[in-house]
């Protein structure tokens, strides 16, 4: 049973052009990943909870509803047996 979780995403970056907001990374170097989750800042619970899920390869942009407020945003990678990474640090951004 494999129980070792993947490593992070690396590189993750906000970008806007043309009002359109976008979430990119680089992908985990494990070979084993499945798909990635992002997570986004829950202001309620003062955590993250899931926000999308990303196909691997992933959709590299990742475009992002635009925002009047800031948002901090994780990604995380999962592997075939369901193991998640650590988180990416959060970085904050997403409004246009």
């Amino acid at each position: 049973t494999d129980t070792t979780p993947p490593l992070p995403p690396t590189n993750v970056q906000f970008s806007s052009s043309g009002g359109i907001v976008s979430l990119a990374w680089e992908s985990s170097p494990s070979s084993d990943v499945s798909y990635y989750r992002i997570y986004q800042e829950n202001f309620a619970t003062g955590g993250f909870t899931t926000y999308s899920i990303i196909g691997q390869p992933p959709a590299s942009p990742f475009a992002l509803p635009s925002s009047s407020t800031p948002l901090a945003y994780v990604v995380r990678a999962v592997d075939g047996a369901g193991n998640e990474s650590d988180p990416t640090q959060p970085i904050v951004g997403g409004a246009s």
